[in-house]
């Protein structure tokens, strides 16, 4: 479940790693968003979810969820550019 997504906003998910539920999902939404194919769904460990939340004229957010053995997921929410201008697009 994403909180907080602005109007307009795209999200895009994508799973890595064996038997994931779908390999990617591409959403439109606002407020709080329910990512439903990824709810109560057993995903095996090093998984990992990239979840990119972007809006024209803003920058996106990246979210990478690594599923780790007998803990809780690792999650990297360092605010990564996404979109045009990123950090690494070579402009």
């Amino acid at each position: 479940m994403l909180k907080r997504v602005p109007a307009g906003a795209t999200i895009f998910v994508r799973c890595r790693g064996k038997r994931c539920p779908v390999r990617s999902l591409r959403k439109h939404g606002r407020g709080t968003v329910k990512l439903v194919k990824f709810t109560n769904r057993k995903l095996r460990v090093r998984t990992r979810l990239t979840i990119q939340v972007t809006k024209p004229g803003l920058v996106g957010k990246q979210f990478v969820i690594v599923i780790r053995k007998n803990k809780g997921a690792e999650a990297d929410d360092q605010p990564d550019r996404v979109g045009r201008g990123a950090v690494g697009a070579g402009r």
